[in-house]
């Protein structure tokens, strides 16, 4: 299992940098950047370090703090966007068609192992914190 934590690191890491240079090469495509977007890539390169620490085994700081940063992470992944989007949902589906579908799926499925990973170093990765000790 170690192997698939390292490999989708990697992922992520390319994954999750895509958002900075994303405008950049689309600059016409993508909307301007909000206040989501900013507080994103403050905690994103926070979160990656988080996965980085689980996948290798590197303890960084405190068990508390990743607890909290996981929460953070949640709260503002799942909280804000979908607080945004509930009322803008069914003219987004219509807009983006059926052709979104896999793209949210993937996106869906992408990230869930980053989300399972920050809880797991949080709050059960013992032998790290007591080694980091």
């Amino acid at each position: 299992m170690q192997i698939f934590w390292k490999v989708y690191f990697f992922f992520w890491l390319v994954l999750s940098s895509s958002i900075i240079w994303v405008p950049y090469v689309l600059p016409g495509e993508i909307e301007p950047w909000g206040i989501f977007e900013y507080v994103e890539v403050v905690l994103m390169p926070v979160g990656v370090l988080g996965l980085y620490g689980f996948a290798f085994s590197r303890g960084f700081g405190k068990a508390a703090y990743w607890k909290l940063i996981f929460l953070v992470i949640v709260v503002v992944d799942f909280g804000y966007p979908k607080v945004c989007l509930i009322e803008e949902w069914p003219t987004f589906i219509e807009e983006m068609g059926s052709e979104f579908a896999p793209f949210l799926l993937f996106g869906f499925a992408a990230v869930i192992p980053f989300y399972v990973a920050l809880y797991l170093y949080g709050w059960r990765s013992e032998s790290i914190w007591e080694v980091s000790r």
